[in-house]
């Protein structure tokens, strides 16, 4: 089930919507995500991306350096890579394998 959301910033249609923790260095930090995630066929991997809102400003100790953890929601938890911040304040987040949200 694709979910859409009507934000201004953020138009495409999404596969989960939602808040979830995110796991760095062994701390937690709880935002909200905006997942899609897509089958690959060329290496026959589930690849799945997104953001953060823009309250996560708690991840902004870690810089704009790329962060590796875990992400949660109450679907399941994946790995997870947290890498480049945009203008609005929101991380983008990428995955492969199964992701933590149910597939589109």
């Amino acid at each position: 089930m694709r979910l859409t959301d009507d934000s201004a910033h953020m138009d495409d249609a999404v596969d989960y919507c939602g808040p979830a923790t995110l796991v760095i260095e062994g701390e937690e930090f709880e935002t909200r995500v905006r997942l899609s995630g897509f089958f690959q066929p060329i290496d026959g991997t589930y690849r799945w991306h997104g953001r953060t809102d823009s309250g996560t400003r708690s991840l902004a100790r870690f810089g704009r350096d790329r962060a590796s953890g875990a992400i949660r929601t109450a679907h399941g938890q994946a790995a997870v890579i947290i890498d480049e911040i945009d203008l609005w304040g929101r991380y983008r987040l990428r995955g492969s394998g199964r992701p933590p949200f149910p597939p589109a």
